[in-house]
């Protein structure tokens, strides 16, 4: 006790957590010394430097958005998240968490299920154990004092697997080595309920639980050392702590092979304890940052590689305090969390060249009705990228993509100036605004189309017509559908429908600018015409009236009619009245010609008879001779009829030639 009390003496910043309610151990650490800050955390905001990795505050301003501080972060690359645990609700670190958080997407989300949730700690001792494929966790410090338990997560699901293995302790360094000869996670240090710190080394190997192991050498007994595995160089890199000398140390250590060997890197950083650890792929190196120098917080930026220290001094990075460091949820990019306002929720910083986006389009000055691509350029940032497209048409859309280049197409739907930007936010919550696009849409054109008829032939050829009404940019192409797989791709056409039926016609116009107009007709198309003739009599006397009907079917309205009623008389009427003047067998024909120049023919036979007890004219009666040629006094001579009626003759047998040659396709 008496070591745990000068212990207390050497260190400037100790707080003391209570087993039952009051502080009673003294613990190393840094969590007393808060500097000034803003009283709210900063939003997402850009990095000075575009093109060197700086520290961007990511922290959402939302209140109750954020793990408490003082807890322990891990990366899960099973399930590509950024888990953190336990920590601090005041500002004293008297009342611990046992919360479970998780970062994806650039959010936390509070994901603690009290059924099986570790006991409240801070301080404890958390990896990725590839092995396992979940999260490990040791020890830490609770409301009953040290802690010696060891936990795994995998899949939103906390288990404990605590066996034998390292005596309670917290502020252990521990990091996953997958070199054959630990082949697990690597737990050495920390502080114990003796006051004293030990130097054993102990690896989890999930088939076996911990083993501890016996190196030829090893560091001084310390605490608070930051450790992780450097995939670059191959080995466990080990960087200051807390000696059990009472001094900070600014030792470099190599641990391989089951041992560990001192390094002596270039510009190494100053001593230090408390600071955190993280390989970074972006970087090929182990990334340090902050820690505690003899009392004097630091938020310095290191990276270890090729047996050298390198200091980042990047342009912005977060404040002097307490921070524990892991990759996000894609493996990439470190985040720092930590508490950044005490008792009132941590701060989250990530270390990149922030993000840029540049909006370009495939079309200059689109028409209505065009489709434009819109492609965002990203540059820097973490990817995945969520790219919000605002149109300024009061319409957007929301893209989940890779990058570089985000892409959506997009159609104004009326002619005017919109202004189109890009709002883009990484995987880790950092946020870039693109310049805006000013685009001028004009009209796209419109076109009409119409039949030459509403109806026609089977058969017969229909033409169509199409009308631009509001130009475009011209030329114009042209895609005709006829409705019963026909097509053309001119701008008038003719097509020829061989069944009968009502065809919708579609025309669609596609402009210079690849805008596209479209417009519709229908044409009924009606078989070939037919006739039927009916009489009102076919049996009838000498002067009596017959009627006749020419009943046509098919063909397209309106319809011509000529009547012949084999006497020399004719008719144009659809319904033809005609009296004979003679007894005899006649048969009268009448031709039907549609407007599509279609002709059909029907016939019907009439008998005449004469009146009772006469003769038809032109007979003599029976017994007598026919008598001669005789014409009454005053009449034309006989001989002048006769050249007459043959001419007459030749006359009514052209004409019905000639309607005869009125048939298809005169």
């Amino acid at each position: 006790m008496a070591f745990a009390v000068a212990l207390a003496a050497l260190l400037s910043s100790v707080h003391m957590p209570p087993s039952t309610g009051s502080a009673t151990h003294p613990v190393p650490g840094v969590r007393s010394i808060t500097p000034a800050l803003p009283e709210t955390p900063l939003a997402p905001s850009l990095a000075m430097d575009a093109s060197h990795p700086s520290w961007i505050n990511v922290t959402d301003p939302a209140p109750a958005t954020s793990p408490p501080w003082g807890g322990t972060a891990a990366y899960d690359p099973s399930d590509g998240e950024t888990v953190y645990f336990g920590g601090c609700w005041d500002a004293g670190c008297y009342y611990f968490s046992n919360t479970t958080w998780v970062f994806a997407h650039g959010k936390w989300t509070n994901e603690t299920n009290p059924s099986d949730a570790p006991p409240a700690r801070t301080d404890g001792s958390m990896d990725y154990d590839a092995n396992a494929h979940a999260i490990l966790l040791f020890g830490g410090y609770g409301y009953n004092g040290l802690l010696g338990d060891t936990w795994i997560f995998h899949a939103g699901e906390w288990t404990n697997v605590s066996s034998y293995g390292p005596s309670p302790r917290y502020y252990a360094s521990l990091a996953f080595d997958p070199q054959s000869q630990e082949n697990g996670s690597v737990l050495f240090g920390g502080f114990t309920t003796t006051g004293y710190y030990a130097n054993d080394t102990w690896v989890w190997r999930s088939g076996s639980g911990w083993v501890e192991l016996s190196p030829s050498s090893a560091p001084p007994e310390m605490c608070c050392g930051a450790m992780a595995y450097d995939a670059a160089d191959g080995y466990l890199v080990l960087f200051g702590g807390y000696s059990s000398l009472g001094k900070d140390l600014g030792q470099t250590w190599e641990f391989t092979a089951g041992d560990w060997s001192p390094l002596s890197p270039s510009g190494p950083p100053a001593a230090r304890y408390d600071a955190t650890m993280v390989y970074s792929p972006a970087d090929s190196g182990t990334f340090l940052f902050g820690g505690d120098e003899g009392g004097v917080i630091a938020n310095d930026t290191w990276i270890f590689s090729g047996d050298a220290w390198t200091d980042q001094s990047p342009a912005s990075a977060p404040p002097a305090e307490a921070f524990d460091t892991a990759l996000d949820g894609t493996g990439t990019t470190p985040l720092a969390v930590g508490a950044e306002v005490k008792g009132t929720g941590s701060a989250t910083w990530a270390y990149e060249v922030a993000p840029t986006v540049l909006l370009e389009a495939n079309e200059s000055s689109p028409e209505a009705g065009e489709s434009v691509l819109f492609s965002a350029d990203v540059e820097g940032g973490t990817s995945p990228y969520g790219v919000t497209f605002d149109f300024g048409d009061g319409s957007s859309a929301f893209v989940y993509g890779t990058g570089p280049e985000v892409s959506v197409a997009h159609a104004f739907t009326h002619n005017g100036t919109f202004e189109v930007r890009v709002n883009l936010t990484d995987a880790v919550g950092v946020s870039a605004v693109s310049t805006v696009l000013p685009f001028v849409v004009a009209h796209g054109p419109a076109v009409s189309a119409a039949s030459s008829v509403p109806s026609g032939d089977v058969g017969s050829p229909i033409g169509f017509r199409s009308d631009v009404v509001s130009p475009g940019a011209t030329p114009y192409s042209y895609s005709w559908s006829f409705g019963d797989g026909g097509s053309a791709s001119t701008a008038n056409a003719s097509h020829t429908y061989s069944t009968s039926g009502v065809f919708t016609v579609r025309l669609n116009l596609t402009d210079a600018a690849h805008a596209r107009a479209s417009a519709s007709t229908s044409v009924t198309v009606v078989p070939d015409p037919s006739v039927s003739v009916a009489a009102s009599g076919k049996n009838l006397s000498v002067g009596a009236s017959v009627t006749l009907w020419a009943n046509v079917t098919g063909g397209t309205a309106p319809f011509s009619y000529a009547w012949r009623f084999a006497d020399g008389g004719s008719s144009t009427l659809p319904e033809a009245n005609h009296s004979y003047a003679s007894a005899g067998t006649y048969e009268v024909q009448v031709w039907v010609n549609d407007s599509d120049g279609l002709d059909t023919h029907g016939t019907v036979t009439l008998s005449v008879s004469s009146p009772s007890g006469t003769s038809p004219p032109g007979t003599s009666p029976p017994g007598t001779s026919p008598p001669g040629p005789s014409a009454p006094a005053g009449s034309t001579p006989w001989w002048f009829w006769t050249p007459i009626a043959a001419i007459a003759a030749a006359l009514v047998v052209g004409s019905v030639l000639l309607i005869r040659g009125r048939r298809r396709g005169s």
